[in-house]
């Protein structure tokens, strides 16, 4: 007798399995040329850049559609946006950061190990934050994986956004206060 299996996963939107199969290709491919010499024009370079610049705006519409407000308004969508699996999502940008600059500010074998330990960490929290953005209860999956990736992804730049924001208002705010000072 045959047992069948059956995912665990809930099914992707459609959105969702576009955004997480161009993320691996873009990825794959930038490991691919870093190892290997792919010739590639161009227009046609700055078109994949570009393409993959527009993966995490993709992943905030799919992260909107995939949120869990309380109640019908705005801020109670935005405000379910935020969950563990955001805060790990963050984490993992701030891990690579960190990362980047050890690896770029000596070449001695003690930064590049402690590169080497940052850069993990952000994948495994990268991993962990899709792993929450799945997950609905302890064990079962109400999102599949293209949409917790996609979700991942759109997290991030909605924080990002937030961030650029808050730091526009401090900057004119700092502005005028300087303006005040001098007169």
């Amino acid at each position: 007798m045959v047992k069948k299996r059956s995912s665990v996963y809930a099914p992707s939107s459609l959105l969702g399995k576009i955004v997480s199969l161009w993320f691996l290709i873009t990825i794959s491919l930038v490991v691919l040329n870093k190892y290997i010499d792919i010739n590639i024009s161009n227009d046609f370079g700055n078109l994949w850049i570009l393409s993959f610049l527009l993966l995490p705006f993709l992943g905030a519409i799919v992260a909107w559609k995939n949120s869990e407000p309380e109640n019908d308004g705005f801020f109670s969508r935005f405000k379910s946006l935020y969950t563990k699996g955001l805060w790990c999502a963050v984490l993992s940008v701030i891990f690579f950061n960190m990362g980047a600059v050890y690896l770029e500010s000596n070449n001695t074998s003690v930064w590049n190990s402690t590169s080497i330990i940052f850069f993990i960490l952000s994948f495994l929290s990268f991993w962990i934050s899709i792993g929450y953005n799945s997950t609905q209860t302890k064990y079962s999956y109400k999102r599949g994986f293209g949409d917790a990736l996609a979700m991942t992804l759109g997290q991030v730049l909605i924080v990002f956004f937030i961030i650029f924001f808050i730091a526009a208002i401090l900057n004119k705010v700092a502005a005028i206060f300087n303006r005040v000072s001098r007169k």
